[in-house]
């Protein structure tokens, strides 16, 4: 008896969280990264006067197994050990781009 099993589709259930976090986590870099070019000008960040978000999702169905197949037993005196099959799959790239501008005071 075989079992054949095939994976179209991969997904990350708590995408959009991840989404905000990532520009979160970019526009805490943008403001640190302002910050540190000011500095030798003695001048300090106001507030951000403009602020934009690019966002990029790569899913791939190019996975590494194509195809799972499991195999039943053939009889009492045929029975073979199961094998658990290994499955990988490429993770799921997610990329946030944003823009920030700041009043400078």
């Amino acid at each position: 008896m075989d079992i054949h099993v095939n994976l179209y589709k991969s997904e990350y259930s708590k995408i959009e969280q991840l989404k905000f976090e990532l520009k979160s986590k970019a526009i805490i870099k943008a403001k640190k990264q302002a910050e540190y070019l000011i500095e030798p000008l003695n001048q300090t960040i106001d507030r951000a006067i403009f602020i934009s978000d690019k966002y990029f999702e790569e899913y791939t169905n190019d996975f590494y197994l194509d195809e799972i197949v499991l195999t039943g037993y053939g009889g009492p005196k045929q029975k073979q050990e199961y094998n658990q099959p290994i499955i990988e799959f490429k993770p799921i790239r997610v990329e946030s781009q944003v823009t920030v501008k700041f009043a400078i005071e």
